[in-house]
């Protein structure tokens, strides 16, 4: 009699093992939804990524270009400043030979001296020179 009783659920096992089954079936299509998905984004991530290295690589490229030109805006500086000061020690000499000092040549190379202490501040405070 209990044998009988349990044939009765065989139906209700196999509707089960059924519904199972369906489940697992079900999620394999939802992980392999999942599994494209992710590889689309890993796909785009990489994208962005070479892209984001191209673009660094070009920044990289003008900070060296802009560092060439501080520096040859340091060397045309430099040169002013002797060239400058060559002219006023030229001066002051002659004058001496002449006979004739001027009390105020030590201030005005004093002041140009400053200005182009000024502007090498400049170029080093200012990010593009």
């Amino acid at each position: 009699m209990l044998g009988q009783f349990g044939s009765l659920f065989g139906a209700v096992n196999a509707l089960f093992a059924g519904l199972a089954f369906a489940g697992v079936v079900t999620t394999l299509l939802l992980q392999m939804k999942e599994i494209d998905a992710t590889r689309k984004e890993v796909s785009i991530t990489a994208e962005l990524l070479h892209k984001q290295t191209a673009i660094l690589v070009s920044q990289a490229r003008f900070l060296e270009l802009q560092e060439g030109v501080q520096y040859r805006q340091l060397q045309t500086l430099g040169n002013q400043l002797r060239a400058e000061i060559l002219q006023f020690m030229w001066q002051a000499e002659k004058s001496k030979l002449e006979g004739i000092e001027d009390p105020n040549q030590e201030k005005v190379i004093r002041h140009n001296m400053k200005l182009y202490e000024d502007k090498l501040n400049s170029i080093f405070s200012s990010p593009f020179g």
